[in-house]
């Protein structure tokens, strides 16, 4: 196994003549930088040596008050092969701008993450992360777009850890490794934490505002500055209960789902982690869902499918009316899924009645 060591990759983007942009932004809402690739390196008994890719962009859309930058992974033909859905990188942004004066004087604006944050990134442009770069005065002080102005951007990308060619798992992603399963014994420990949240029943969590913001987007807004709760030791959570919270942040640090959850708790955790765009949680907690459907509890699989558009648990619903209609059709449940549906998932009832699914 080698021992090169995981430096940081950086790839420098310069924005020439930014000025103009600001002058067009009527006409453009976007700057795209081109492709560009990032080492990734994967240990087996001979080492291979692939690349990520990735793009750059920045949001000019409401360039008179400020501008965003953001990052976008491109999917690479050993990622498709594996049927990746997303990869798990560290980044961190400095921005630079280069006035042409008497001077030339080059400024740092600053950092986009002031710490870097490991990030689960999934492919394709709607899934960018990053956030707010800088107030337009900053970089043209007064709207003055007299000045030639460069914009210099510093990309610094690192893998948070070297993945083995057979951690590639069924759940379709490069595996998680930005937590250790060691980090269990840190789950709920006062000592290591900085942060408690708080339930109606009085029940308490302690937690790692690190752990949470590395694992979840969701999490790293809520730290980062931009909530009101990025400041409070003590966040009080309303309409969730804490065993639906429980399970969510025990998963950050586990990686894995308790094996005895009953089927209220899965669908608290279900909405928790829908919420907080925890997608590989809401894959493995639907999958879990879907194996526990019945006579029982088949109409509210359905009805959740539907709610939140989630295609597994909607397909499973539908597949096990396509099953099981002798035994269902005259049932309460039925009854009940049949007044609350629109027309739309009538046709879909009725297809898959009549169809199956899938056909």
């Amino acid at each position: 196994m080698s021992t090169k060591e995981n430096l940081p990759f950086v790839h420098t983007w310069v924005i020439k003549d930014f000025q103009h942009f600001y002058d067009k932004q009527n006409l453009l809402r976007f700057i795209i930088s081109e492709p560009f690739n990032s080492p990734f390196s994967i240990n087996s008994s001979n080492e291979t040596n692939l690349e990520y890719t990735w793009r750059l962009i920045v949001d000019i859309e409401n360039i008179r008050e400020d501008i965003s930058l953001y990052i976008v992974a491109l999917q690479t033909d050993f990622e498709r092969k594996k049927n990746a859905n997303d990869r798990i990188s560290v980044f961190e942004f400095k921005v630079f701008k280069n006035q042409y004066g008497n001077k030339n004087l080059v400024e740092e604006l600053g950092t986009l993450n002031k710490i870097s944050f490991i990030h689960k990134t999934r492919f394709g442009i709607k899934n960018a992360h990053g956030g707010k770069l800088c107030k337009i005065d900053q970089l043209l002080p007064n709207n003055n777009t007299s000045i030639r102005t460069d914009i210099i951007i510093r990309a610094h990308i690192i893998e948070p850890e070297r993945v083995q060619l057979n951690d590639f798992n069924d759940n379709n992603t490069i595996p998680p490794l930005l937590l250790s399963p060691s980090l269990e014994q840190f789950f709920n420990n006062p000592h290591f934490s900085d942060v408690i949240f708080t339930f109606d029943c009085g029940s308490e969590l302690s937690a790692s505002r690190l752990v949470l913001a590395a694992k979840s987007t969701y999490f790293m807004n809520m730290f980062s500055g931009a909530w009101l709760e990025s400041n409070q030791s003590r966040i009080v959570i309303k309409g969730s209960k804490y065993e639906y919270y429980r399970e969510l942040i025990y998963y950050f640090y586990n990686g894995s789902l308790g094996s005895d959850l009953d089927f209220d708790v899965l669908k608290g955790l279900f909405n928790e982690a829908n919420m907080c765009q925890i997608e590989d949680l809401v894959r493995i907690v639907a999958n879990r869902i879907v194996k526990m459907i019945s006579n029982e509890i088949w109409h509210e699989i359905l009805l959740m499918g539907w709610r939140f558009n989630n295609n597994d648990l909607k397909e499973g619903g539908l597949k096990y009316v396509y099953e099981n209609w002798m035994n269902i059709k005259d049932t309460e449940n039925m009854k009940f899924i049949i007044e609350n549906l629109n027309v739309e998932c009538m046709e879909e009832l009725m297809a898959a009645r009549f169809f199956g699914v899938g056909k």
